[in-house]
Order: structure tokens, then sequence, then C-alpha cells
């Protein structure tokens, strides 16, 4: 029986609370996809790759978090599975444990986000190559699918406690009910997460709630920048919610990394980060680890001199 959603215990803010003041006041943080796509050069996965294609050669997650505090960001989100369905905790399931480098990759993680002091977030994706039987973009997820979805979360909020955004990926997969369950289910485990349910065909960010992207905390611009007259609130059931913005974009061209892809000019760069932060949104770069499992130096040199850009826009290039 689905739960209608006015008798939902846990429901998104109607008003600016201390929480999502934080998440606003963060405004520019580090996507990091990592993981089976990284190694098998596919992006949407079939999930049919052996744990022993993951091997890394000099996996340093610190050096990603160091890198985010250097460029300026001030927070992170990680890719924990992505459509490969390949988990980088030790999930029980398909997982790093049995690849050739079994390191708990959420877990360092976690660690040097607080050293760093870098708020951390974390990515899980509904669509799975691996569990679904291959990439099954219009499938409803069944029952037994749902519970290990269920399980992989709640391994998350209990063993990587200051979880501060939940990144929920391609939800239009889910019933209402399943959303609402999984909304409620982190809620329960970290009141104080932000759930942000990602349709990535939004057109419109920050205008209209798409069908199947509720209930969520914040709202997504995936490659799409604000409206001009970005407005926050939103009207959901006739009653308004308070779902501030966040636009994700790459540095490079592709989200995972891609032998020969090269970041964007400073120029781009700058002018999506102006445009995003200039309108009131939070900006979630991708910078990918390539497969030594650390970040190019090519990215680095590149979000260093966007950094420089933020600090000093007179001197960038125009041209």
């Amino acid at each position: 029986m689905l739960i209608p959603l006015l008798l939902m215990t846990v429901m998104p803010t109607q008003s600016r609370t201390p929480v999502i003041s934080t998440w606003e006041n963060l405004k520019y943080g580090m996507f990091i996809h990592y993981g089976m796509s990284t190694f098998d050069q596919s992006e949407i996965n079939d999930g049919k790759s052996d744990p022993s294609v993951y091997a890394p050669t000099a996996l340093d997650v610190r050096q990603w978090i160091h890198v985010a505090k250097m460029a300026g960001m001030k927070y992170a989100v990680l890719t924990a599975k992505h459509t490969a369905g390949f988990c980088l905790w030790p999930s029980g399931d398909y997982d790093v444990t049995k690849s050739p480098v079994k390191t708990d990759v959420v877990a360092e993680f976690m660690k040097a986000c607080k050293v760093e002091g870098i708020k951390p977030g974390i990515y899980y994706c509904i669509l799975d190559g691996h569990n679904e039987g291959g990439v099954k973009w219009d499938a409803k997820v069944d029952s037994g699918y749902f519970q290990l979805i269920e399980k992989h979360l709640t391994q998350l909020h209990t063993r990587y406690p200051g979880i501060f955004e939940q990144w929920i990926d391609i939800p239009g997969k889910l019933s209402p009910e399943q959303r609402n369950t999984l909304y409620e289910l982190v809620k329960g485990l970290d009141p104080n997460c932000l759930v942000l349910m990602n349709k990535s065909n939004w057109d419109h960010p920050g205008t209209t709630m798409p069908e199947g992207a509720w209930p969520t905390d914040l709202a997504v611009g995936e490659r799409n920048q604000p409206p001009a007259q970005h407005n926050p609130h939103m009207t959901v059931d006739g009653k308004t919610y308070y779902i501030p913005l966040e636009v994700c974009d790459t540095l490079e061209e592709n989200w995972f990394w891609v032998k020969g892809d090269k970041p964007r000019s400073v120029r781009r760069l700058y002018d999506l980060w102006q445009t995003t932060v200039g309108r009131g949104a939070n900006l979630l770069l991708d910078v990918p680890p390539d497969t030594t499992g650390r970040i190019p130096e090519s990215s680095v040199k590149r979000l260093m001199e966007l950094r420089d850009a933020v600090r000093h826009p007179s001197a960038v290039d125009r041209k």
C-alpha cells in the first residue's frame, strides 16, 4: 500500500533551517566520481566486470580531499556506488573486499574529510547493472533489490556517522512509497543529513519539482545553470518548501576519468562558478581520480588556477 505524503512523519523543511543555512554557506564542493567505471571505462555500467578489474596502483584518498581543501572547496561527495553496483565499502556484496586493493574507500574518505575540515557527502545510485541484471532505465525496483538498497544505506549511515549530504541518483525508478521509505531511513539514522533525489532531466532547476524526485531536501541542476531569479521556495501538493539548489558539472568533459580527457579552460570554469554561486546555488564540481587512485596533476593545476581566478576575477582572460 502506498503511504500518502501527508502521513509521512519526516518531511523536507518549509523554512530555512540552521542545517540548510550551513549547507548554503558551503557554496563550493568536489564531486568525486570513482569506482569500477574508472577502470573499465564504462560510465553507464552493466556491472559484469570482475572485481579484479578494480586495481588502483597508488590509491590516495587523502590527496583527493587535500586538493579540495587547497582549491577552496568546503564539501565533497563520493560515488560510493554508481551504476556498476560496485561498492567502495565492505558491503558484503559486489565490493572492494573482492578486489586486489581492499581499502575501505568510504572510511578513508570520511577520515580525510574530518582531518581537512571538509563536509562529507555520499552518492548512491539506484540504477545498478550488477544487481538489476543489466542497465534497466525503465524498470521499477523490485522488493528484493529494494531490501539491498535499504541495507546499503543503513550500513553507510551507521558505520560512517556524520554524512552531511546523501545523493540518491535515478530515484525515478523507485515508487513514491520507496522514496519516502529511503528518505525516512536516512533521516532516522541522521536527522542532520540532507537528502538529495537527483532527476538528471530537470531542465529548469529551482522552478518546479519533477515527478520522481520527491521527497528531497535539495534541488539539482545537472549541467544546468540556475535561473537568473533563482527562488528556493517550491510548491509541492499545495505546500511550500525551502529547497535550495546544487548545480553539478565537470572539470573535464566526462564524469569518470577517461584517458586523454583534459580540463576545461579557466575562463569556462570561472564562468560556471560565477553564474552558479552568483545566483545563489552551490557548485559541486566533479574532479575524477584516475586509475592510480589519485587526482591527476593536470586537474590539480587547473583547480588551483580556478581558485586564483575566483580570488582575483579581474585577472581572468575574457577572450
